[in-house]
């Protein structure tokens, strides 16, 4: 069979069309991928005006001999009558003050047993729960009984607590 002769064929006909209709599509699709996007339209820039480019004042002058007069460093100088507080400290003479309520425990859970065991967590603090038993001492507090909705407490100042589990 002769070349000639194998292209008359039907189905190779069929075929090389085929193949002809691939590379047409092929071209088309690399074509629209690697062409750019159209670009959008850009407002116009604005000019600047002649305010806008002049400079700025001048600072004023420092009088130097004015701060070498007042010289923060020199060893003659005293302290002023009130003590420096960062902004939002309280001044430790302001008898308005009012003391920070003390941390009290958390009875998260207990369980009661031949060994009982409370879990406890001190309030307003982020620490970690701790599973403690009859004895322990806690941020100051001393367990001296655990039931089974309430831890009873010996505060660091000698008196008892009893505080009842969360729910």
């Amino acid at each position: 069979m002769t070349f000639r002769e194998f292209m008359e064929a039907p189905r190779m006909r069929q075929a090389l069309g085929f193949l002809g209709l691939g590379v047409v599509v092929t071209g088309w699709c690399l074509v629209q991928a690697v062409r750019p996007p159209a670009l959008q339209a850009v407002a116009p820039t604005a000019t600047p005006t002649l305010a806008a480019l002049q400079l700025p004042p001048q600072p004023q002058l420092v009088d130097g001999d004015a701060v070498a007069q007042a010289d923060i460093f020199s060893v003659d100088r005293k302290p002023g009558r009130n003590r420096y507080r960062m902004p939002g400290e309280k001044d430790a003479t302001d008898v308005n003050q009012t003391k920070a309520a003390p941390r009290l425990p958390v009875v998260i859970g207990t369980a009661v047993g031949p060994h009982p065991i409370a879990t406890i967590q001190m309030a307003g603090t982020y620490a970690q729960p701790r599973s403690v038993s009859v004895g322990a001492n806690v941020d100051g507090f001393i367990i001296i009984a655990i039931g089974n909705t309430s831890v009873r407490f010996l505060t660091p100042v000698g008196d008892t607590l009893e505080v009842f589990r969360s729910r």
